[in-house]
């Protein structure tokens, strides 16, 4: 504080690194807050809702859900580093037209190639019942 006389640069000189350290803290806190939000999501097993996979994804389960025999479908997407967990939940009725395990494979495929992901990117767990406490 070269420009305060000397009774006065003495007084302020003892607080100008304080207020500087508190200052840089300021500018610099919103770096490390945007990646303990991105850590915290990561490890409270939660995807950001807003990214094209799960617009996808909720698009899949609209279309789903007008299939015949189709009562109940539930997701749960889960974003661990750079893999993406994807879980879908069917629960079906009687009258649901993919009896074989053939059938429900290509509805697996089908929910696959809806999502526009490579195979290395995500884990894919399609889970169809007749049984709604099973989902």
């Amino acid at each position: 504080m070269p420009f305060l006389p000397e009774p006065y640069h003495g007084m302020w000189a003892r607080y100008a690194d304080p207020v500087m350290v508190a200052v840089l803290a300021a500018l610099l806190l919103p770096m490390p807050i945007g990646v303990l939000r991105e850590s915290l999501r990561e490890v409270l097993l939660m995807a950001t809702p807003d990214e094209p996979l799960m617009r996808r994804l909720e698009a899949i389960t609209r279309d789903l859900r007008t299939e015949p025999g189709v009562q109940r479908v539930i997701h749960h997407a889960v974003k661990s580093g750079r893999i993406y967990f994807i879980e879908v939940d069917i629960v079906v009725g009687p009258g649901f037209p993919l009896q074989t395990l053939a059938g429900q494979d290509t509805l697996r495929v089908r929910i696959w190639n809806a999502l526009e992901i490579s195979s290395g990117d995500a884990w894919l767990s399609v889970c169809i019942t007749t049984d709604a406490r099973r989902v």
